[in-house]
């Protein structure tokens, strides 16, 4: 099949959607299909020139920013049109696709819990107040509604044959925002690389990156990966730590990869007296040293479609601790691989989760049902659903 792969950016070092689209991308290739990206950022490695993927830029206006993802949908929209394609789908915002799969999610849903993250992260604050002003204020801005707009002219468009959720998560949010008929959505879960992301690079790399970060053995590590550290809830871990140092005595230290504004956060563990226990790896490559090196996988975030880094972190044999807001949570059983917090704002609650784990026993076990479930989500099974509701769905 001609197939377009419709993203803004496809700089895959980013992660999340932009990791996905690459990986779709190059297995598409492998299986004989001819693959086109729709990008307005790109950025190309050695494995997509070897898979010969076509690469077209799509230009947009990049100021005033509201009229950014327009430009890039109507643009992209044209071009793609254009191209005689068996299939197009859209991980971006366009609305000229036959099939789109919002990895980001709803621009609804996300809206809604950012600004929650907003409030949340300066509970206590004596400039609370000032905070809920500036969420009132962001909520005006036109920039968001013509999100919303882009939002309904993609889910709305009559031409659009199949809606593919990541999770029942974005399923209902669809459903509730955009009432599309259940019968137009598929829900898919990303899938993850069992081969790179397993329990045996504890053997390799553990020790190793321990020993850079000046972390002995017989500390429990909790890792956190992200790049927005306040969407993805790491002052409520850093409050939920603050309660374990004070009510255990378990060596505790977390080890938080990704880019984010480091300062407020540290300012944070400074004043919760935790700061010790906190480190900041920065952007990291080669995520699996860094699970490798861990021993709980922490992820109380305000808003994921179905997060990536919490499949990898099950398929290297970690517990993992995610929050309702989370899609991939949807596949975790309470106590099995791990839990699913109801509230990640719930610091008491949030401990006594983590705390579950400090058992050695406990963790091991969890670790290893963990790589149980996992084996359920290979990156073979999500392209062979994908690759059928392509099939289903072309010209």
């Amino acid at each position: 099949m001609k197939v377009a792969l419709n993203i803004i950016s496809f700089y895959p070092s980013k992660g999340g959607a932009e990791e996905y689209a690459k990986n779709f991308a190059l297995q598409l290739a492998a299986n004989g299909h001819e693959v086109h990206i729709f990008a307005h950022a790109i950025d190309i490695d050695q494995d997509m020139r070897d898979a010969g993927l076509h690469f077209h830029k799509v230009s947009m206006i990049t100021f005033p920013k509201m009229l950014t993802e327009v430009t890039f949908a109507l643009n992209s929209g044209k071009a793609i049109r254009s191209g005689g394609f068996d299939i197009a789908l859209g991980i971006g915002g366009t609305w000229a696709v036959d099939m789109t799969c919002p990895h980001g999610g709803t621009n609804h849903g996300w809206f809604k819990q950012n600004l929650r993250s907003m409030i949340s992260e300066n509970t206590g604050s004596p400039f609370a107040v000032f905070t809920r002003i500036a969420v009132m204020l962001r909520y005006l801005q036109p920039a968001n509604h013509i999100k919303f707009l882009l939002d309904k002219k993609r889910f709305r468009n009559p031409e659009l044959k199949r809606v593919i959720a990541v999770s029942k998560m974005v399923k209902q949010d669809v459903i509730k925002y955009h009432s599309l008929s259940e019968d137009r959505i598929r829900v898919v879960y990303n899938g993850v690389d069992l081969k790179k992301f397993n329990p045996e690079n504890a053997a390799v790399y553990r020790a190793e990156v321990r020993k850079s970060h000046g972390i002995d053995e017989d500390e429990v590590v909790l890792l956190f990966m992200a790049n927005n550290f306040r969407l993805k809830g790491l002052h409520c871990l850093i409050r939920a730590v603050a309660v374990l140092k004070a009510r255990t005595n378990v060596r505790l230290r977390v080890l938080i990869a990704g880019r984010g504004k480091v300062a407020r956060f540290e300012k944070l563990a400074r004043q919760l007296g935790c700061a010790e226990e906190i480190i900041f790896a920065g952007q990291v490559d080669n995520a699996q040293r860094y699970y490798a090196a861990s021993d709980i996988f922490v992820h109380p975030t305000f808003y994921d479609p179905c997060s990536l880094v919490c499949l990898e972190a099950l398929a290297s044999g970690m517990p993992v601790i995610t929050s309702k807001n989370n899609g991939a949570g949807e596949i975790i059983t309470e106590g099995v691989e791990g839990y699913v917090l109801e509230d990640p704002e719930d610091a008491d609650f949030f401990a006594g989760k983590i705390e579950a784990f400090f058992d050695e026993e406990v963790r091991s076990l969890a670790g290893v049902n963990a790589r149980k479930l996992a084996k359920q989500f290979p990156w073979e099974r999500n392209l062979k659903e994908m690759f059928s509701e392509m099939v289903s769905n072309r010209h």
